[in-house]
């Protein structure tokens, strides 16, 4: 899926259990932190100017999951068959 922006286009990365072209390195643990990093009361939200792209992952709205749900999120994500497919997450706009 594409997300276009100002500065340009950010797609969605392969979150297949793929070791080279997707999220196949990540731990459960590193996984769910992942998303916990941003239950952070100190976390600040990074400012960005308009010709940076910005994640739209609702990183904050998934921080307050319960962690058995990131769990099982992880668990689904690794009963899928793992795809090699390389995805070039960030295109800016060359100006």
């Amino acid at each position: 899926m594409e997300f276009k922006q100002p500065a340009g286009t950010i797609r969605a990365p392969n979150i297949t259990m793929n070791k080279k072209n997707g999220i196949g390195l990540y731990t459960v643990e590193a996984f769910v932190n992942r998303f916990k990093m941003y239950a952070d009361s100190s976390y600040k939200i990074q400012q960005l100017t308009p010709d940076e792209l910005n994640s739209p992952m609702p990183w904050m709205m998934y921080s307050g999951m319960k962690t058995g749900d990131l769990e099982a999120i992880y668990a689904y994500l690794s009963s899928l068959k793992p795809l090699d497919n390389f995805v070039e997450v960030r295109s800016l706009i060359k100006k």
